[in-house]
């Protein structure tokens, strides 16, 4: 499996799609209730900055836990970009969204606001 990576490189690098922000999610998990209104909350609060929201497990366990893009400690669908066509892209292995938020912070010179509010949840 290529996990979504593929189609969202597809997208994003063939479609402009017309929004302020971009979030990605998976099929199998849930967005929080209040994720739409957070997401936009904050990206007018931090107009053209790349945020990173928390999601959670079934089993409760919250990520990001460290303000640092690691394996284990930031995932896609936490990970909100302005529609600015500067972003990386997701790698073809398990963990290529790292590759994807890694890339993308490189091009912002590294800056990314940390949000406390979980906006996803993981396999429910």
């Amino acid at each position: 499996g290529s996990w979504g990576h593929g189609a969202r490189n597809f997208v994003l690098g063939n479609r402009m799609p017309m929004c302020d922000v971009i979030c990605a999610a998976d099929d199998d998990d849930t967005l929080d209730p209040t994720h739409f209104q957070t997401v936009r909350v904050v990206a007018a609060a931090y107009p053209g900055s790349l945020l990173m929201f928390r999601m959670r497990y079934q089993n409760g366990y919250v990520i990001w836990q460290d303000e640092k893009i690691e394996i284990k400690n930031v995932g896609t669908p936490m990970f909100v970009v302005p529609n600015t066509g500067n972003w990386g892209v997701w790698g073809s292995e398990h963990s290529g969204d790292m590759d994807f938020i890694r890339d993308t912070a490189a091009k912002h010179d590294g800056n990314v606001v940390w949000r406390d509010e979980i906006i996803y949840h993981v396999g429910n």
